[in-house]
C-alpha cells in the first residue's frame, strides 16, 4: 500500500493490484489503530489463551509446545459452533465448496532483495525502499544498488577520515598491502590475532618496538582504525 488517503481510501501499489486481479479477490482494510474492527479475532486469541495456556504450560522445547497446541486445536475444531449449533468441520466444508478455484499458475509477488533492503536500512533510506518496491523492476534494483553501494562507501570514507582526525593519527594507514614478514611476534602471537582485538577487550597494553622505518606507526594506526 502506498498510503492511506484523507477519507480512508487506500492507494495500492501496482503489484498488489495485480495480485488481487490474479486471485480474483477484493482487499478489505481495517482502519489504523482500530483493533475493535477485528473483535472476533481478538476474542479467539483470548479463548485460546484461557483454554490452552492457563496455567502457563511448561515444555522442554518449542517444537513440543507447538505440537501440543496443534493437537488441542484439532480437538477443539470438532465441537459445535457457538451460534449455529453445527460442527465446525461441517461448516468449513460448506464454506469451502463456495470458494473460487485457485488459478493453475501461481502469482510471483515481488520481494525486494534482502541485500538491497539491508543497504537502505544501513543508510536510513526508508523512502527508497518504498519507491523500489512500488516499481518492481530488477534493472532498477541493480542501478539503485550501485548507487547505494557508492553512497555507503563514500560515507564510510568520510567517517573514517573524521575519526582519524579525532584520534590524532598523522596519516590514514590500513593493512591493505601490509607486509609483516620482517616482524617478530612474541610467543604465539600473530598479526591476525592482534587484528581480532581480544587484547583490547581485555584492556591490555600493546608495545611495538623496532628501528625507524620498520612499520611501527603503520601497524599502530591500522590497528587503531580497525578498532
Amino acid at each position: 500500500m502506498v498510503h492511506v488517503e484523507k477519507h480512508g481510501e487506500r492507494q495500492l501499489t501496482e503489484g498488489f493490484q495485480r495480485f488481487c486481479a490474479h486471485y480474483r479477490m477484493e482487499a478489505v482494510f481495517c482502519n489504523p489503530y482500530s483493533g475493535h474492527e477485528k473483535g472476533h479475532v481478538e476474542s479467539k486469541c483470548g479463548y485460546t489463551k484461557r483454554n490452552w495456556a492457563v496455567p502457563i504450560p511448561a515444555y522442554q522445547s518449542q517444537e513440543q509446545l507447538a505440537a501440543t497446541l496443534a493437537e488441542q486445536a484439532r480437538q477443539d475444531r470438532e465441537r459445535a459452533h457457538y451460534a449455529k449449533g453445527e460442527r465446525i468441520p461441517d461448516l468449513w466444508e460448506a464454506d469451502r465448496r463456495e470458494l473460487l478455484t485457485l488459478p493453475e499458475t501461481s502469482y510471483e509477488a515481488f520481494r525486494m532483495r534482502t541485500d538491497l533492503a539491508e543497504l537502505c536500512r544501513q543508510l536510513r533510506l526508508a523512502h527508497v525502499v518504498e519507491y523500489v518496491t512500488q516499481h518492481q523492476d530488477e534493472q532498477m534494483n541493480e542501478r539503485v544498488e550501485r548507487l547505494l553501494l557508492a553512497e555507503r562507501e563514500g560515507r564510510r570514507r568520510a567517517k573514517l577520515g573524521k575519526l582519524v582526525q579525532q584520534a590524532g593519527f598523522p596519516h590514514l594507514k590500513t593493512f591493505d598491502g601490509y607486509v609483516d614478514t620482517h616482524i617478530t611476534f612474541p610467543g604465539e602471537s600473530t598479526l591476525e590475532l592482534l587484528r581480532e582485538m581480544a587484547w583490547l577487550k581485555r584492556k591490555e597494553n600493546l608495545l611495538l618496538m623496532g628501528a625507524v622505518g620498520t612499520g611501527k606507526t603503520h601497524m599502530a594506526t591500522a590497528l587503531g582504525i580497525e578498532a
